[in-house]
């Protein structure tokens, strides 16, 4: 849930004082927004004014998609000669509802991965972080026809509680997996229970941190290293 000042400042279409500061390097700790928002998941922003506009800006924009596909390109090139580097997940927990020009802009990216880096795996979501229902996010019959003939496709989800049931992410993650055609690969978590259970299901994870900025011996904004809703000593022991 967002954060507002009493006085109504930094409510979701308040996009003049969540520009203060906009484009400085220390923008997240000078903001006035940001700082009474510093200790949540960025998924409270996902309906202000200006998120939203971002959203359009890189999927339904020529422009701004433009440029997105642009980024994509460039960074499977820098990372051509690091085996390390497998895969490129196309967008963050994507929070657009302009479904059609979303999965769009997948493809473009995808092609130019391709070009780049021939056989790259290329990560695609649902909406927002979490697997969830098919009938949550609806695309095109003609969309899945796309996704069903790319060979390096995968579909990425993360689980950090949503869908509350572990049972039913893992379910909803095999549902995407069957029927886009492509295999299912957990890119975040933080809970050793979920690691087991996609274990089982045949699933593949990736392990990954989140940490929000936070007071830490007068670093604030600096916590990059495991604190906040995460434990820096965080080991899942080896499933079987």
């Amino acid at each position: 849930m967002l954060h507002v000042y009493e006085n109504g400042t930094c409510g979701p279409h308040d996009t003049e004082s969540w520009a203060l500061y906009a484009g400085e390097d220390d923008y997240n700790i000078k903001n006035p927004c940001c700082v009474l928002n510093n200790y949540g998941f960025w998924s409270q922003l996902t309906l202000t004014d200006q998120a939203q506009a971002g959203f359009n800006y890189l999927f339904t924009n020529k422009k701004g998609r433009s440029r997105y596909v642009t980024f994509m390109r460039l960074l499977a090139s820098a990372v051509r000669a690091k085996p390390a580097a497998f895969a490129i997940e196309l967008y963050n927990e994507p929070m657009s509802f302009h479904s059609y020009d979303l999965v769009a802009t997948w493809q473009e990216c995808y092609e130019v991965i391709q070009k780049e880096v021939p056989g790259m795996l290329v990560g695609v979501m649902a909406i927002g972080e979490a697997s969830l229902s098919w009938w949550e996010t609806i695309i095109s019959p003609f969309q899945y026809y796309w996704l069903r003939r790319q060979p390096y496709l995968f579909f990425a989800f993360h689980w950090y509680g949503n869908p509350s049931s572990r049972a039913e992410a893992v379910t909803n993650a095999q549902w995407y997996s069957d029927n886009r055609r492509m295999p299912a690969l957990m890119t975040e978590f933080m809970n050793c229970v979920m690691q087991d259970e996609v274990e089982k299901a045949g699933i593949g994870w990736l392990y990954w941190h989140y940490s929000s900025y936070c007071k830490q011996d007068g670093n604030w904004g600096a916590c990059i290293c495991g604190w906040a809703s995460g434990e820096s000593t965080r080991n899942c022991p080896a499933t079987k």
